[in-house]
């Protein structure tokens, strides 16, 4: 009974123990080493500023980066918020000059599945997370949309309608893993502005030209029989 109890004992100890290791392992921050820079050492008091040029020119923050033995590390809170297994070109500007290294993010990004095959005007557009990640924020087509979210799925906002024709788009996320993307297509798209056009009523612009059309008709008369009258007038 005793070494069934010890057995229990240390099998349960061997289990925290690799428990704990996984929760180290798994909460242990992302770094990347730049590739190719075996020819630069960075000295961190002249660096001036580091941008990533491949994701628009964005300038990291103080914290987002720092130099280990003269290589340059980007910090895992803004390495994973990048598309993953991407490439990356950083230029770290320095009082000697500009330096271009290379970063490749080593993550796979969730993936986003739609709710439907395709979608039309008026239907819920929505997609699933294959994982629980925080969302930053979406775009559609490369342009801000706002979005709710009901656990792993995301459903877009109703106003997305006024920026799309039928055809395919593209939703993409920016997540604290990566920045998984999707096409999707909607059909049978009427545009809003056809549903506003009321038929013209051309009641009054018929009348109108009665009118006028009148008037000159009776000028016309009018002018006809002033030169009757003179000619009679003359020939008396």
């Amino acid at each position: 009974m005793m070494k069934t109890l010890s057995k229990i004992k240390i099998l349960g100890i061997i289990a925290a123990i690799v428990l704990i290791v996984a929760i180290i392992a798994s909460s242990a921050p992302l770094f990347a080493l730049a590739d190719e820079q075996s020819d630069v050492v960075f000295d961190e008091d002249s660096i001036i500023k580091v941008v990533n040029v491949t994701d628009g020119s964005y300038r990291l923050e103080d914290d987002e980066y720092s130099i280990v033995n003269g290589e340059l590390v980007i910090d895992g809170s803004y390495l994973y918020t990048l598309e993953g297994n991407t490439t990356y070109t950083f230029r770290v500007v320095t009082a000697d000059g500009d330096y271009d290294v290379s970063v490749a993010t080593g993550f796979t990004a969730p993936t986003l599945t739609a709710d439907a095959e395709s979608f039309t005007r008026g239907d819920v557009i929505s997609f699933m997370l294959s994982e629980n990640v925080v969302i930053y924020g979406a775009e559609l087509d490369g342009s801000p949309v706002e979005y709710t979210r009901e656990g792993n799925r995301v459903i877009l906002s109703s106003d997305a309608f006024t920026q799309m024709t039928a055809g395919e788009h593209t939703v993409k996320l920016f997540t604290s893993k990566g920045r998984p993307s999707l096409r999707f297509t909607l059909e049978g798209v009427q545009d809003d502005i056809w549903q506003e056009i009321v038929p013209i009523n051309y009641t009054w612009f018929i009348i109108d030209m009665a009118i006028f059309g009148s008037a000159i008709l009776a000028y016309i008369i009018f002018v006809v029989i002033k030169k009757v009258q003179k000619r009679r007038i003359k020939a008396q």
